[in-house]
């Protein structure tokens, strides 16, 4: 458990000092608008230092003394300022803060445990995307040469200076934290970096209730402004269910349920809303305001570069709305040309290539735009717009642009060409989507609060809304075990492996490190990708749960042994590993024959295998068993080295 006190340290030091960043920028904004300027001006200076040092191939040990030095800088330079200016951190006293806030925490608190129910996706590494991404978290700090490696393997890989992934940083920040911290990769990104990512999405949902109070002049007590933070829980709920079920389609939703640690699900769910804050209420675009454009754009790109289109999309969408406000006919030539370069591209060999691609993205975004889960919010938004349309306006007329790329096809194909893979341009359509439902029950919401504030029944409101709360990621949990016991079953299941991972493979991962440390040279170790059904003692836990009968192994190991190689393939087939993978599933001397065949002229000097009758063969190659056996009710492994 002291990774967990380490993890709880860590969450309350870095929220601190983002708030107090913010502070010292803005004073008399609201605490979670304070958090976030804190989050995008540090994320702007370690991000422009991240992408340099990652463009130039310079030493990881750089960058983990330099975010060092940002922090400790930071965390004196605000200090200093807030002292000297005399500035509130805690507005009207602590007590008072914690009242106005609370649920702000609450809901972030909410979403991670919900995460509590995903153990198998979890232990499917993510659908095998935590095979880059964790692992990159976890090797950074001991691979000598991060940038010539596939980082997932181990094996050497041609460095490309202008890869697009050299533009992301938020795995070489998370890797100096883990370094730091000495924690357990998994529990660290899964738990306490995606409880941050929470926690941030939270916050913005108050900034941006906060900005539609005021434009709305809805007159609320100020510690009723917390609760518009319950429509974050909506996104909670199980999104590969609702998808299978045709009731709302969000791309790759499942990262918010259960990958929020991802900063490509941070920057779909914040993005919009921190980019049109700043500047919706503008009567003049100056020198500040891109800047500030500029900035929070640059912070979402390091975060993950699917935002991309989401930048295009927002930035077209406020010009036509400005020049349309200040001049129409500027507004309309300004919309003539972005359609007529749409046209263009249209017409251009890109079109041909992606064709099934945007008429599948205008497909999607019309299949949600008649879904029962998002009408209402849809209706919200109309009805209250026309209700206060000289409040609402702007926000409105700035939605139904945004909308416009999506269901005009000469527009879509703009979207489609910043997108590049046509899973991103899904990916901004599910953005628009999480923003409608976040517009529209804000909205809603403030209404509600609005017309209750007179009313005694106002003072039920934080019962009701932790009730709901509650009950709506219980509800999550169970239709994503389909069973109250099956539900009990998942708990169990996490308190046996707390660490987001299963226990198994953080103790063979410890062995492997051990062998590489007590040996003194490369391990290049051959390991199942998965552990399958075959083996009599994998479990799967629920009979009833759709199928993932396999716990991802090859894609987990450098997340526990950073330095060891594992070469297993993903797509392309391997004469040597699938040898080997035939003899650990059927060890018999036919078997043992042709992995000695194959394995004869490789650098494989380690094997993981079943410890089910293939000792004497592979003493026989020369591989003897290193440590005791990894035993568990999943998996039972053996360790063999020569």
């Amino acid at each position: 458990m002291v990774d967990y006190l380490k993890g709880i340290i860590f969450v309350i030091f870095h929220i601190t000092l983002m708030l107090l960043i913010g502070t010292a920028i803005k004073n008399e904004k609201s605490a979670p608008v304070r958090i976030i300027i804190g989050y995008i001006f540090y994320n702007v200076i370690i991000g422009v230092f991240g992408i340099f040092l990652q463009f130039f191939q310079l030493p990881w040990k750089i960058y983990y003394y330099f975010v060092i030095l940002v922090n400790v800088a930071l965390l004196i330079l605000s200090a200093i300022v807030i002292r000297r200016k005399h500035y509130a951190i805690f507005e009207d006293g602590p007590s008072h803060f914690i009242k106005k806030y609370w649920f702000v925490l609450f809901v972030a608190l909410c979403a991670i445990a919900t995460v509590s129910f995903y153990n198998i996706e979890l232990w499917h590494n993510n659908t095998t995307d935590d095979a880059y991404y964790l692992v990159k978290m976890a090797a950074l700090p001991y691979v000598k040469n991060p940038y010539n490696i596939y980082i997932s393997t181990g094996t050497p890989a041609t460095f490309n200076r202008f890869d697009i992934r050299n533009f992301n940083v938020f795995e070489l920040e998370a890797s100096v934290y883990i370094y730091i911290l000495k924690i357990i990769p998994t529990l660290f990104a899964r738990c306490f970096l995606a409880f941050i990512n929470y926690f941030i999405y939270s916050c913005t949902i108050y900034m941006f209730a906060e900005k539609l109070a005021e434009k709305g002049n809805v007159k609320l007590n100020k510690n009723y402004l917390q609760y518009a933070c319950a429509v974050m829980i909506l996104f909670c709920f199980d999104t590969a269910r609702l998808s299978w079920h045709h009731i709302i389609d969000v791309r790759d939703g499942w990262a918010i349920n259960h990958a929020m640690y991802f900063s490509s699900a941070l920057v779909r769910a914040v993005g919009i809303i921190w980019l049109i804050v700043p500047l919706i209420d503008l009567k003049k675009i100056t020198i500040k305001s891109i800047v500030i454009f500029v900035l929070i754009s640059f912070v979402l790109l390091v975060k993950s570069t699917v935002i991309l289109p989401v930048i295009f999309i927002v930035a077209c969408s406020y010009l036509l709305y400005y020049l349309l406000k200040k001049n129409l006919k500027l507004g309309i030539l300004f919309a003539i040309i972005v359609l007529g370069f749409g046209i263009i591209i249209d017409k251009n060999i890109i079109t041909l290539f992606y064709f099934d691609r945007i008429n599948n993205g205008i497909n999607y975004f019309q299949n949600n735009m008649f879904s029962v889960f998002t009408i209402p919010f849809l209706l919200a938004i109309i009805f209250i717009s026309i209700y206060k349309w000289n409040n609402y306006q702007s926000f409105s007329i700035f939605l139904l642009n945004m909308c416009l790329f999506f269901v005009v096809k000469p527009l879509h194909t703009l979207v489609m060409m910043f997108s590049i893979y046509g899973f991103v341009a899904d990916r901004s359509v599910s953005t628009l989507w999480m923003y409608v439902i976040v517009y529209g029950g804000i909205l809603l919401l403030l209404e509600i609060l609005d017309f209750i504030k007179n009313y005694k029944i106002r003072h039920i409101v934080p019962i009701l809304l932790i009730s709901l709360s509650i009950c709506y990621c219980l509800a999550s949990g169970f239709i994503i075990t389909r069973s109250l016991p099956n539900m009990k079953k998942e708990i169990h299941t996490f308190i046996n492996n707390k660490y987001y991972v299963a226990q198994f493979e953080i103790d063979l991962g410890k062995q492997l490190n051990e062998l590489s440390k007590k040996e003194q040279e490369s391990i290049v170790c051959y390991a199942p990708q998965y552990v399958y059904l075959y083996q009599s003692n994998h479990k799967i836990r629920f009979s009833n749960r759709y199928d993932i009968p396999s716990i991802a192994l090859g894609g987990t190991i450098r997340q526990f042994a950073p330095n060891v190689v594992v070469p297993y393939p993903r797509g392309e087939t391997s004469d040597s590993y699938n040898a080997y993978m035939k003899f650990i599933q059927q060890p018999n001397n036919d078997n043992y024959l042709k992995l000695k065949e194959k394995l004869e002229n490789t650098n494989i000097n380690c094997l993981i295998a079943y410890n089910n009758g293939e000792d004497e063969y592979l003493r026989r190659f020369g591989f003897k068993p290193y440590g005791e056996p990894v035993k568990s009710e999943y998996a039972n492994l053996v360790i063999y080295y020569k």
